[in-house]
C-alpha cells in the first residue's frame, strides 16, 4: 500500500505562533523570521526538505509550498543545477585534453564517467527541476519516504551489517575469502550440482570493502522508496532479482570467466526497476516523471558499474533491473488511492 504522500497532514504540527523552520533529520527547530530566511537561503537539496511554519499556521510545510518563497527558491535551484552541469562539462573537457596530451587512454573512462553524470543531471533538469510543480511533488514524496521509510533503512542496513559480520567470521574461521566461497558461496559448479540454496546465500558475500559499501549506499537510497510503495513486494522483488542475476551470470560464465557470484547488486537494481514499473503502471500514485527519473538512474547505475569494473557481472545488473520493472508492471496493485491530483499551489494558502 503506497503512502499518501500528497496528504499535508503528514507534516508535523507547528508549536508556536512565530516563524519556524525544521530540517526533519536534525529535528532542530529554527525560530524567528530572520533565522528562517537565512536557512531558506542556504537550502539547496530537494531530497532533504526544509519545512517552514508561518505565524498562525497549523502545520509545517515545504518551503516550495510557500507563495512568498517558492519562486525565488526554485530559480536558485535551477541556477545551481545549471552551474553544476557546466562545471562537470568543463571537467569532461579538461580530463579528455589531459589524457590526450599525456597519452593516457585510461582517462577516457574517467571522462565518460563524468559525462554520464552530466547527462543524468541534464535529463533530471529537463524533466523535473525546471518544472516548479513537478519539483514540489518530488519534495512532498521524498518527505513521506523519509518519514515512513526509516524502518526500511534500519532493517536493510542491519541485514548488510549482519552479512558482513558473518563473512568476516567465516573468513577468519576458514582461512580467507576463497575457502568461504567454496563452502557457502554462489559457486557455479555447486549450483549446477543441485545446491540451489547457494543462489540465495551467495550474493550476500562481497569481494571487497568498496564492493560492500557501494551496495549499502544503493540500498539505503532505494529501500525506503520501495518500502513506501510496498514493503512485501520490495522483499520479493529483491530476492527474485538477486537469484535471476546469479543464474544469468552463471549462464554467461564462459564469457565473463567467473566461477562464483557475489554481491546483491542485481537485487538492488530489481528494487529500482520495481519502482519504475510501478510508476509506469500507476503514474498518478507517484510524482511527475518519477518513472523516467528512475529509469534514467537505473541505466546510469549500470553504466557507471561497467566503467568502474568492466569485468563485473553486468548481465546480471541488466536482468535485475528488467525483472524488477516487469514485477512492478505485473504485480503492483495498490489498495489505497492517493489524494486526487491537483495544482500544488492550492496547498499553500490554507495551512
Amino acid at each position: 500500500m503506497i503512502v499518501d504522500w500528497r496528504n499535508m497532514e503528514n507534516f508535523p504540527l507547528a508549536s508556536s505562533g512565530q516563524w519556524q523552520a525544521l530540517r526533519p533529520y536534525s529535528k532542530k527547530i529554527i525560530m524567528g523570521k530572520a533565522a528562517v530566511e537565512k536557512a531558506i537561503s542556504r537550502w539547496n537539496q530537494p531530497l532533504y526538505p526544509l519545512i517552514i511554519a508561518r505565524p498562525g499556521s497549523l502545520r509545517f510545510m515545504p518551503v516550495l509550498c510557500l507563495d512568498e518563497y517558492r519562486t525565488a527558491v526554485h530559480n536558485k535551484l535551477m541556477c545551481m543545477q545549471r552551474i553544476g552541469i557546466y562545471i562537470f562539462l568543463g571537467l569532461v573537457l579538461g580530463i579528455t585534453v589531459a589524457g590526450y596530451l599525456r597519452e593516457r587512454p585510461q582517462t577516457i573512462n574517467i571522462a565518460l564517467l563524468t559525462f554520464s553524470i552530466v547527462i543524468f543531471w541534464t535529463l533530471d533538469y529537463r524533466l523535473v527541476i525546471r518544472n516548479l510543480d513537478a519539483l514540489t511533488e518530488r519534495v512532498l514524496f521524498y518527505y513521506s519516504v523519509q518519514h515512513y521509510g526509516s524502518f526500511d533503512v534500519v532493517a536493510w542496513t542491519g541485514a548488510m551489517l549482519l552479512a558482513a559480520c558473518v563473512q568476516l567470521y567465516g573468513q577468519s574461521l576458514l582461512g580467507g575469502l576463497d575457502p568461504l566461497l567454496e563452502r557457502f558461496g554462489g559457486m557455479y559448479v555447486s549450483v549446477r550440482q543441485g545446491q540451489l540454496w547457494r543462489l540465495l546465500v551467495g550474493p550476500w558475500f562481497h569481494t571487497s570493502v568498496p564492493h560492500w559499501f557501494a551496495n549499502l549506499a544503493m540500498l539505503i537510497f532505494v529501500a525506503p522508496i520501495v518500502g513506501a510503495i510496498s514493503r512485501r513486494c520490495g522483499i520479493a522483488v529483491f530476492f527474485t532479482g538477486s537469484v535471476l542475476g546469479a543464474l544469468v551470470s552463471m549462464l554467461f560464465s564462459k564469457y565473463n570467466h567467473f566461477e562464483v557470484y557475489t554481491g546483491i547488486s542485481a537485487g538492488i537494481l530489481a528494487m529500482l526497476g520495481f519502482c519504475c514499473g510501478a510508476a509506469l503502471k500507476k503514474p498518478h500514485h507517484f510524482p511527475t516523471k518519477f518513472a523516467y527519473t528512475f529509469i534514467t538512474f537505473g541505466i546510469f547505475s549500470i553504466f557507471i558499474s561497467y566503467l568502474i569494473a568492466p569485468n563485473s557481472a553486468n548481465s546480471s545488473h541488466i536482468v535485475g533491473l528488467l525483472s524488477g520493472m516487469i514485477f512492478g508492471l505485473v504485480f503492483f496493485n495498490p489498495l489505497k488511492l492517493p489524494t486526487p491530483p491537483r495544482r500544488l499551489r492550492s496547498l499553500t494558502s490554507d495551512i
